[in-house]
């Protein structure tokens, strides 16, 4: 019996066990709080932006192979995992604060005051 196929590229495994980024997310009255974890990674390989209304979260992995071994199983490839979050109260996308250390990032991202928030959504009449 083979648990593997012996195939350059081969998994071995479900393919998208790892497809998505976990995460921890929590929030207060003032404040969203998410932390994922990204264990042997680097600042430079996470990407943090808004797409509308969603945070994006974006990991490139890329290994490098010496693609003059004679490799009988390859596991580790390039891939790319993105995960879109969907805040339901409105952000302060300026006051969002963002930290990796030791393959935890730490991101907090200030809700709007609903009176800021009324008051930009105010029509005024002349």
């Amino acid at each position: 019996m083979t648990l593997f196929s012996p195939k350059k590229g081969s998994l071995g495994f479900d393919e998208n066990i790892n497809s998505t980024i976990t995460l921890d997310m929590l929030e207060d009255d003032y404040y969203y709080y998410i932390f994922a974890e990204f264990p042997g990674r680097e600042k430079k390989d996470i990407k943090i932006k808004f797409k509308g209304d969603k945070l994006s979260l974006k990991i490139s992995e890329d290994i490098e192979e010496d693609l003059n071994q004679n490799y009988i199983i390859s596991e580790r490839c390039h891939t790319e995992r993105e995960r879109l979050i969907e805040l339901e109260d409105p952000v302060n996308k300026k006051e969002v604060q963002a930290n990796f250390q030791n393959g935890l990032l730490e991101i907090s991202i200030k809700k709007m005051d609903p009176d800021e928030n009324d008051e930009e959504d105010l029509i005024q009449i002349s």
